[in-house]
């Protein structure tokens, strides 16, 4: 006995867990997931607001520098594709903070085009790359920096003469990061940082003070390292030594490569900000299933996946089953029919119900607007023989008969004798 209480609760037990894994369950979990995956799956954003972008006039963007490369004379285009080759090798390739990281792929083809001979002009922020490019930053140790002298071939401009940071560009971003070159040859400072007046480190030559724009000959090519990111924005170009130190390393650049300043072609990265062709998995799906015969069968089949579900879904109340409705045979049917119309004397009522029943089985082509009356005297007319019975009829369905309701089978038999009559 103790045996069988026992097995009791284990039997419910593996019944619940059997039917919380039915097929219907499970669907339904699917069908909700792939719901919501679909809703919330990130996209590509082409916001022409975007940072860094050189489509953008906003604060943030790189217009700016964009139109003043265009100025120079240089041929400004504007990249939109995937770097799935190496960029021209006689090009200036510049890639500011890109929202999307480039691949793994995408950084070998850009090193193997700076060493073959393209400009490379990028902001430090991918850690792989600047230092593949053997670039590092640094963070300042004395506090605020002011803006030193810039350095570049054929002499460096006279010092500014104001040296409160905050008055230059802490108003539209602080300078927290600098960049230094780890490469053992050369390297070129274009926009260096001067410590406050009566520092040590004011005392060394500019190559070795803590630089904003920094560029070094690698291969055949050359790169120029930003930092912070900041300074190539439209707001930091209100004070025109950012843009100068670029476009003067540009040029520096592209002198000690042996390429004529100017002639070259100077490509912004815009592909990586979010513009060109992205793949887009919500959008393939959605072609898919809507211009393919396959992926419409495939839509076709889902929606009466979802209306089964919804059938078979669990409800919030659950359904009251309808009681069976007991019916009388035929037979008991028209027992008790007869009963009832004897208890209230309704042998007028049979009557009309059966001359009804006579008229819809020989209309004799008469219009279904045509009194009863008129029916049976039209059967009389046409049947002599059963003038009788049409007389019994007409008596009965007007109550003037005085036979009483027990002799209602009379009026069965009158009818009867009458679509005999009539099938002859």
């Amino acid at each position: 006995m103790n045996s069988a209480q026992h097995s009791i609760p284990a039997l419910d037990a593996a019944s619940a867990s059997a039917s919380s894994l039915l097929p219907i369950r499970v669907l339904s979990a699917v069908a909700i997931l792939l719901v919501l995956f679909i809703i919330f799956a990130p996209q590509q954003s082409t916001d022409p607001g975007a940072m860094y972008s050189s489509h953008s006039t906003g604060a943030g963007g790189t217009r700016a520098i964009y139109d003043v490369l265009k100025r120079l004379g240089f041929t400004v285009e504007r990249n939109e594709k995937p770097l799935s080759a190496e960029p021209d090798s006689n090009s200036i390739f510049l890639l500011f903070s890109p929202t999307q990281p480039l691949t793994t792929t995408e950084q070998s083809h850009l090193l193997t085009a700076v060493r073959r001979g393209t400009i490379l002009v990028f902001t430090m922020g991918d850690d792989a790359l600047a230092d593949s490019l053997d670039f590092q930053t640094t963070m300042p140790a004395d506090g605020f920096y002011t803006l030193g002298r810039t350095s570049v071939a054929g002499g460096n401009p006279q010092p500014p003469t104001v040296q409160d940071p905050r008055a230059i560009f802490q108003t539209a971003f602080p300078i927290s990061v600098t960049v230094a070159s780890t490469s053992k040859g050369s390297s070129q400072t274009f926009l260096w940082l001067e410590p406050r007046t009566g520092s040590k480190a004011a005392q060394l030559d500019s190559a070795q003070q803590a630089a904003l724009v920094i560029g070094h000959r690698i291969g055949r090519g050359y790169a120029i390292a930003v930092a912070p990111a900041q300074i190539v924005i439209n707001q930091a170009a209100r004070d025109p030594r950012p843009a100068i130190a670029i476009v003067r390393a540009i040029q520096f650049a592209s002198a000690s490569t042996g390429q004529h300043p100017g002639s070259n072609k100077v490509v912004f990265d815009e592909y990586h900000h979010g513009f060109g062709t992205h793949a887009d998995m919500v959008a393939a799906i959605e072609r898919g299933l809507t211009q393919t015969p396959l992926g419409r069968v495939t839509l076709e089949l889902v929606a009466a996946a979802l209306i089964l579900l919804l059938a078979f879904a669990v409800r919030p109340l659950a359904p009251v089953s309808a009681p069976p409705v007991s019916r009388r045979s035929p037979l008991e049917h028209v027992g008790a029919l007869a009963y009832a119309y004897s208890q209230v004397n309704a042998k007028a009522l049979g009557t009309t119900r059966l001359i009804h029943g006579l008229r819809r089985r020989h209309p004799f082509g008469l219009p279904r607007s045509l009194p009863d009356s008129d029916y049976m005297s039209a059967i009389r007319t046409r049947i002599p023989d059963v003038t009788t019975d049409v007389d019994e009829i007409l008596a009965a369905s007007s109550n003037r008969s005085s036979a009483s309701s027990g002799t209602f089978a009379t009026t069965g038999t009158a009818i009867a004798n009458i679509e005999r009559a009539i099938q002859k």
